[in-house]
């Protein structure tokens, strides 16, 4: 009873309205006799022990949210003196994300240190393996941007 809470609960929180499960498709399905009521009793208990904070923020948010600022400079150049081209910032966006998909593989990684500083770590390791010339500059004083489109 408490996985299909959570079910529904997940659907509810990630899905487009009509692709949310209806109760009664989870009646059917489940090998379980659960009626109605019962479903509702447990999705409003478990909202009450989440205390209805149902948002967990990964590396993978923090990713999206660089990638869409920009993380990629008017300014930047490839160690090799060559302009960058589209495929530069494909393959950083692919690196960035290889290396956030493998950070979060490890739990010590994910405890040890905040999903954003996660995030902006595969941003750097990115741009290292991209060979770009200023891996990170803290004082970037140019912020016209590449945006992702």
């Amino acid at each position: 009873m408490v996985a299909n809470g959570c079910l529904i609960l997940g659907a509810k929180f990630e899905e487009l309205d009509m692709k949310i499960p209806l109760i009664v498709d989870l009646q059917v399905l489940s090998k379980f006799k659960l009626n109605y009521h019962s479903l509702k009793a447990i999705e409003s208990e478990l909202l009450m022990i989440l205390d209805f904070d149902l948002m967990a923020l990964t590396p993978q948010h923090f990713l999206s949210q660089l990638f869409l600022s920009g993380v990629v400079f008017s300014s930047d150049n490839k160690t090799s003196g060559k302009e960058l081209t589209e495929k530069t910032l494909i393959k950083l966006r692919e690196y960035s994300q290889f290396f956030c998909d493998a950070a979060v593989e490890y739990y010590d990684i994910i405890m040890r240190y905040p999903p954003s500083k996660v995030a902006a770590a595969c941003v750097y390791l990115a741009r290292k393996c991209c060979r770009l010339e200023k891996v990170w500059d803290i004082n970037q004083e140019e912020y016209t941007t590449y945006k992702e489109t």
